[in-house]
This record gives structure tokens, sequence and C-alpha cells, in this order.
């Protein structure tokens, strides 16, 4: 698919990129309105919802039941029907230590001084732009996409850089040289 076959904005639109913990991957069997006879659909549980994938993401997905997952899912309005989709997941970078996170909490004035600065509404702000840019990376990385998660996810990483910070990923940059002029 070329990038001009479709308005990029309607694409960019429908997608999403999210973290969730995934509690359960279900294969059903639905009959067809028309009659016609059963298909199969797999339904992947998470804490952000409930959505439909391939049979290969389902099978990969089995695997990582109980773990948080990076997901890039989309939505498509089908007639009375709205059809909840993951195009692609894996098992996310940061994995949650929920004992660990609440002994923390409560012991540690420390982390609660840093909980309280982090909600403000600077910091309120800062984890919306993080989210957009986020989102909007992962789309981008997916209309360019060649197949290869690795080339995907590293396509992310570097768009996500560009957005927060405006530097072009793999440019050299002049720190730590300072303004001497050479003869």
């Amino acid at each position: 698919m070329h990038l001009y076959d479709k308005p990029v904005y309607a694409i960019l639109r429908c997608m999403d990129t999210q973290t969730a913990m995934l509690t359960n991957v279900v294969e059903k069997t639905l009959q067809r309105k028309d009659g016609s006879g059963p298909f199969q659909v797999y339904e992947i549980e998470t804490s952000a919802g409930t959505y439909r994938s391939r049979k290969d993401l389902a099978t990969k997905l089995r695997s990582l039941i109980g773990a948080q997952i990076e997901m890039v899912t989309r939505v498509e309005q089908k007639g009375d029907w709205t059809n909840y989709y993951i195009d692609y997941a894996d098992i996310a970078s940061n994995q949650p230590d929920p004992v660990g996170q609440a002994q923390a909490a409560t012991s540690n004035p420390v982390v609660q001084a840093q909980i309280a600065q982090e909600t403000g509404p600077l910091a309120a702000e800062e984890r919306k732009n993080k989210s957009i840019h986020r989102q909007t990376a992962a789309k981008v990385a997916a209309m360019i996409a060649d197949g290869n998660p690795q080339t995907f996810w590293s396509n992310v990483a570097d768009l996500f850089t560009y957005f927060q910070t405006g530097t072009v990923p793999g440019t050299p940059t002049d720190e730590g040289f300072d303004d001497i002029p050479f003869d």
C-alpha cells in the first residue's frame, strides 16, 4: 500500500497505541448472518477492553497472558457494528511490580513527594504531550512499516524522540564542543 492511496489523516485518526494488561485470549465460533456457515474470531481481553485479532497474533499473545503489553489498535464501523481490532502487540518493556509499587508508595516519603509533584497541571500537560507523541509515532511507524516488528519499534522510538525533542535521530550533535575558533 502506498502512503498516498488513502488520506493519511483518515488512517491515523482511527489507530491508537496503548499499554494494557493482557488477561485472556479466547477463540470463538460465530455464525454468519447469511447462514453460510461458521467462522472463527479471536478475542483478546485486556485491562483496556476486548479486541479482535488475527489468528497468528492471538497464538503469540497466549504466551503473554498476565503481562503488560503495548498494542496498536483501531476501531472500524461496519453498519450497525463497531469492531475493535489489535493490529500489533508485544510485551511492554516495563512490566509492573504491583507489590513493590504498593510498598514504595506507602513507606517511602521521597516516592510520595515525587507522586505529589507529578500530579500538578504541568506534569499532566507533559503526560498528555508524551501520550500524543507516542500515539503519533506508532501510527506513522505503522504506515511505513515493512512488516518487521524490530523495524516498527525502532521507527517508533526514533519518531517519538523527534516529536519530543525536535532532534533528528542519527544526526551528530555539537554537545561537548565549545565556541573556540580554530586557526
